[in-house]
């Protein structure tokens, strides 16, 4: 359903979704290589990242409406009778742009930086305690 409603490669989609939500669309979106960017709340986007598309529990004041997913029960009844992809074209170069993720930085502003496929990658396989799967390095 995200690549019925226009969403392409190239494109940077927004999730302001509770956690468990935003992940499952930012695997959803990682696996039609479309890069990501989360933001915990309606605030202003950056004005150095706005984002092509939104997915959201509610409309954003900075976003088009056409360019904008309510996930609601209707969305989620749509996507539940959707007929599931076959093939998913992943990112196909390691320096391929994954994701965002924001950091206040040392003044307090919102900054984001780049997060590449192959670094999301290896990240994902390390084992320390941030992932919760073993102690730190």
């Amino acid at each position: 359903m995200l690549k019925e409603k226009g969403i392409k490669r190239g494109e940077i989609v927004g999730l302001i979704l509770p956690g468990h939500p935003g992940w499952l669309f930012y695997l959803a979106l990682a696996r039609l290589g479309i890069p990501t960017m989360m933001q915990n709340n309606l605030e202003s986007f950056t004005p150095e990242l706005v984002p092509d598309w939104l997915i959201s529990l509610e409309p954003h004041p900075g976003k088009e409406l056409d360019r904008t997913i309510i996930v609601n029960e209707d969305y989620l009844t749509k996507v539940e009778a959707s007929k599931e992809l076959e093939e998913f074209e992943g990112f196909t170069d390691p320096e391929d742009l994954a994701t965002f993720y924001s950091t206040s930085g040392t003044n307090g502003e919102t900054k984001f930086r780049e997060i590449s496929a192959e670094y999301a990658w290896t990240a994902s396989l390390r084992i320390h305690t941030n992932n919760v799967f073993g102690e730190d390095d």
